[in-house]
């Protein structure tokens, strides 16, 4: 079954952008955590920001 799936164009192309897509949504994660913390210095705001 993975074999078929695997051998399938469309399915390796959703695959792979749903895996730069995920990567990208963590690098902006990072980055919005890191900019509140940059502008308010309070490590408070920044973990509430991540949550």
């Amino acid at each position: 079954m993975m074999n078929l799936l695997t051998q399938n164009r469309n399915f390796r192309l959703l695959f792979s952008a749903r895996l730069i897509t995920n990567i990208g949504d963590s690098v902006y994660f990072i980055a919005a955590m890191w900019l509140v913390y940059q502008l308010s210095g309070s490590s408070f705001f920044s973990g509430l920001a991540g949550f």
